[in-house]
């Protein structure tokens, strides 16, 4: 069988076997610059995936999400008051020099909102991702699956994904989790800074909610419902106990998007050796923040300290569980020489002066552990879900869960098991992940094959790539407004433009979209036997019109009137034949 399109370049990058792969390997001796050069073709041979980036909660609170003066195809580093701000390290000039393939925007609400409007703030920041990447259609594209990301990395464009951090915004709500998927967000990171009711945070104080015991029942149900949609679980920011309660429950890999190790910084949010080892047979893939606070615990660092935390993690778990999630724009201490996106290729470059990371590996750490991860996550679910799964339906009063409510903070200062929810029967809704692969089992809940792409280049693409003749046309200066939504499965038709010519009665017509109209349908003879119409009966209560006579047309406008009606302008103007009464002949008296 002959793979095509993107599951063949997908195919490609994780056996290695490019049909040109360029000669990156560099001596030792290599000069800096030699390396750093070598360092940009690595990357523009492999797509690099940064899983974190808080770019969205800035302009919250910068601009309180009003765009008007915010494009993030400029460069930040100029403009007020981005330059100032210690938290600016994004934007697309700086995606593009750092060779940024794919960035997971990161979805964030405080954990003060929990209990109240957690879900509102969610779905605004949402709506502000989307509306900042369609305002950029030519340099970066909103994508919900990892063969998108390999098509946008083949188009040149940088590849935007969705990822919900913190599961109080859910407001414990299964409904809400499976809105969210349908709107585009590809994971969820179980908890912030804050514990949920039915998972616990890394942080030791807390006074938002009660401790939880790890996982609750109600959490792995959860879980189990991330697997089933195709959503990606992310342990960063959770306990130990729940990092292992999740690792014992799920049935698909987990990623941990922004965090580093706990032997190397004792950081509450870094991850213990223990679940670093259990990623083994997980399959997931830890990706190394490079914040300083969880590198060197608040010390000054350097791209030594970060390669410090990568390595460490490819000893306990090896290079294929290890990535890089940053987490710009929400941090304010980085690494000297990682100041901002931009200077990706820098650690690259000084991973190719070490032996032990070949080619192969450094590819690895820059995406295709993350999409081997993503693309089994997308893999439908083959088995049911055991009933041993599901506990006997509890009923919660309507004013002690997920409701506004609640009491803020809660009363019971004691830890807290978190009574379970009702829930739903086993598999209420079909698989909606998508089987984007050849080689897994059909699903017979699937949408719809959309259209194959055409093979890939073969040859390594100059950066900034140029658009591949598969691309679609990264601009369309007239939108349609019913444009095609990226998630639905059902192409929808584009509507004709029509653009009507100027008349007399209107001199600026505006062109507006309409829907084709039907065929005409052919001619047919007169119906032999037409049905009888009673002719028009005039109103004795009304004096007669000066119309002209009977059969001939009357004037259009207000002219028949007896003036000049300027609303007569916006009326549908038709001559029809006027039946005029005619004045009854008196008799003459004899």
């Amino acid at each position: 069988m002959v793979l095509t399109g993107v599951p063949a370049l997908m195919v490609a990058l994780v056996l290695g076997t490019s049909a040109s792969p360029l000669p990156v390997r560099v001596s030792p001796t290599a000069s800096h610059q030699e390396r750093l050069k070598a360092a940009r073709a690595l990357l523009q041979e492999s797509p690099l995936v940064d899983g974190h980036n808080d770019l969205a909660w800035n302009v919250r609170m910068i601009l309180h999400n009003k765009l008007r003066t915010f494009n993030l195809s400029s460069d930040l580093t100029q403009e007020k008051p981005w330059r100032k701000s210690p938290y600016s390290q994004t934007d697309l000039p700086r995606l593009r020099r750092g060779l940024v393939a794919a960035q997971f925007w990161s979805v964030y609400v405080p954990c003060e909102a929990q209990y109240m409007n957690t879900v509102q703030l969610l779905l605004e920041q949402i709506d502000v991702i989307k509306r900042i990447i369609a305002a950029s259609p030519r340099e970066t594209k909103l994508v919900t699956s990892s063969g998108e990301i390999l098509e946008e990395f083949g188009c040149g464009r940088v590849a935007s994904l969705l990822g919900v951090e913190g599961g109080h915004g859910l407001g414990s709500s299964m409904g809400v989790l499976r809105a969210l998927y349908d709107l585009g967000v590809r994971y969820l990171t179980l908890t912030h800074k804050c514990h949920t009711p039915w998972a616990e945070c890394s942080e030791t104080i807390n006074h938002v909610a009660p401790n939880a015991p790890g996982l609750t029942q109600y959490g792995k149900e959860m879980i189990l419902e991330m697997n089933r949609l195709g959503m990606m679980i992310d342990l960063s920011h959770s306990s130990s106990q729940t990092a292992r309660d999740v690792l014992a429950t799920t049935r698909a890999p987990v990623i941990f998007s922004h965090s580093a190790a706990f032997a190397l910084c004792d950081a509450p949010m870094n991850i213990p050796d223990d679940v670093i080892s259990a990623l083994v047979e997980n399959d997931g893939v830890i990706m190394v923040s490079f914040y300083n606070d969880f590198l060197t615990c608040g010390k000054p660092s350097n791209i030594a300290s970060v390669i410090e935390h990568i390595n460490h993690v490819r000893t306990m778990a090896g290079v294929d569980h290890v990535g890089v999630g940053a987490g710009y724009d929400g941090i304010n201490r980085t690494p000297e020489g990682l100041e901002d996106v931009s200077k990706y290729p820098e650690l690259f470059a000084e991973l190719l002066q070490d032996p032990s990371w070949s080619l192969q590996d450094l590819k690895k750490l820059a995406g295709l552990n993350f999409l081997r991860v993503f693309g089994k996550v997308e893999e439908p679910l083959s088995l049911p879900l055991p009933p041993s799964h599901f506990p006997p339906p509890v009923h919660l009063p309507p004013n002690t869960f997920s409701s506004p409510a609640y009491p803020f903070p809660s009363p019971n200062p004691s830890p807290s098991l978190h009574p379970t929810p009702f829930y739903s029967p086993p598999n209420p809704l079909p698989f909606l992940s998508p089987n984007l692969f050849p080689l897994s089992p059909p699903n017979p809940f699937s949408f719809p094959p959309t259209q194959p792409l055409p093979s890939p280049p073969t040859q390594p693409l100059p950066f900034p790539h140029q658009p591949l003749p598969f691309c679609s046309t990264p601009h369309n200066p007239f939108p349609s407004p019913h444009p095609t939504s990226s998630l639905s499965p059902y192409p929808t038709p584009s509507l004709p433009s029509h653009n009507p010519s100027p008349s007399p009665t209107n001199p600026h017509p505006i062109p507006f979209p309409s829907l084709p109209l039907p065929n005409p349908s052919p001619s047919l003879p007169p119906h032999p036997n037409p049905p009888f119409t009673h002719p028009p009966q005039p109103n004795p209560l009304l004096p007669p019109p000066p119309f002209p006579p009977t059969g001939e047309p009357a004037p259009v406008g207000g002219e028949a009137f007896g003036g000049d009606h300027s609303h007569s302008r916006h009326r549908r103007q038709v001559a029809v034949p006027v039946q005029v009464r005619q004045p009854r002949q008196r008799p003459h008296l004899t």
